[in-house]
C-alpha cells in the first residue's frame, strides 16, 4: 500500500493487470514509474517486457502504436501518464485532495516535457546528437530540472515532493534521475544534476525504500560511461 492515501481512499484492485513495455533493464523508460507504483503498493501484475525486434509485431496491437500499455482484466489502455495516475490511485500514491493532485500533475507533466526534449532526435547523425545534447545541457535541464528544484521549496518540506508524502510524482522524478545517472546519454556529464540537491533528495528517498531496493536488485540499472567527445 502506498503512503499517499489511506487504504479506504485507494481504488478497487482488478483481478489481473498486465503492464507492457520495452525491456530496458532497470532504466525502465516511460513504463518504469508505473511498475514502481505497483510494486510499492503490493499490487500483483504481469511485467511484460519485449525487445525492439519483437515490438514490430506488437505495435499494431496497441491503441496508438505506442507503449506502455496496461491491460486491465483483459481490456487494454494506453498513455504513460494516464496509466501512472490510474495505478497511483489504485495503490494510494495519487492524492485524493485536488490541490495536492494539481502539484503532482505539474511535476509529472514537467518531467514529461523534459523527456520530449531529451528524445527529440533519435537518428544516427552524431553531429545532430551532439547539438541536441548541448541544448539539453544548456537549456532544457536548467529549465525543467532547475525549475522543479525551485518549485520543490513551495510544495513541502520533503523528503518527498508534495507535502512530504510519497506519490507517483516522486517515482517519475526518480526514473528521470536514474536515466541521467546511468550514463545512457552521450555528451551529457554524469554530474549534471549535482546542482539540484532537492531533486536528488527525492531520488535518494525513493531509491532507499525497501521495496525499491529489492526491485533494482532484480532489475539492476546498467551503468555506462557516456561519450563526451
Amino acid at each position: 500500500m502506498g503512503q499517499g492515501q489511506s487504504r479506504s481512499e485507494a481504488g478497487k484492485i482488478p483481478s489481473s493487470l498486465k503492464l507492457s513495455y520495452f525491456d530496458l533493464g532497470g532504466r525502465g523508460g516511460r513504463g518504469e514509474p508505473s511498475r514502481l507504483a505497483l510494486v510499492l503498493s503490493n499490487i500483483e501484475f504481469e511485467d511484460y517486457r519485449f525487445s525492439y525486434v519483437e515490438w514490430q509485431s506488437i505495435k499494431p496491437t496497441t491503441p496508438y502504436g505506442a507503449v506502455p500499455t496496461l491491460t486491465i482484466d483483459g481490456k487494454q489502455v494506453a498513455q504513460s501518464c494516464a496509466i501512472l495516475r490510474y495505478v497511483g490511485k489504485l495503490g494510494g500514491l495519487y492524492p485524493s485532495d485536488p490541490y495536492e493532485a494539481l502539484f503532482v500533475d505539474e511535476i509529472i507533466e514537467t518531467m514529461n516535457d523534459l523527456n520530449v526534449a531529451t528524445y527529440s532526435y533519435l537518428g544516427p547523425d552524431v553531429e545532430r546528437i551532439k547539438e541536441q545534447r548541448k541544448e539539453l545541457v544548456e537549456m532544457h535541464l536548467p529549465r525543467f530540472i532547475g525549475g522543479l528544484e525551485k518549485r520543490l521549496a513551495e510544495f513541502g518540506d520533503g523528503p518527498f515532493a508534495v507535502n512530504g508524502k510519497l506519490s507517483v510524482a516522486d517515482l517519475v522524478v526518480t526514473c528521470v534521475v536514474n536515466s541521467y545517472l546511468s550514463g545512457v546519454y552521450d555528451y551529457v556529464p554524469l554530474d549534471i544534476l549535482e546542482k539540484y540537491p532537492k531533486v536528488l533528495a527525492i531520488h535518494k528517498a525513493v531509491m532507499e525504500l525497501p521495496k525499491v531496493v529489492e526491485w533494482y536488485e532484480k532489475h539492476p540499472i546498467e551503468m555506462k560511461t557516456p561519450k563526451m567527445e
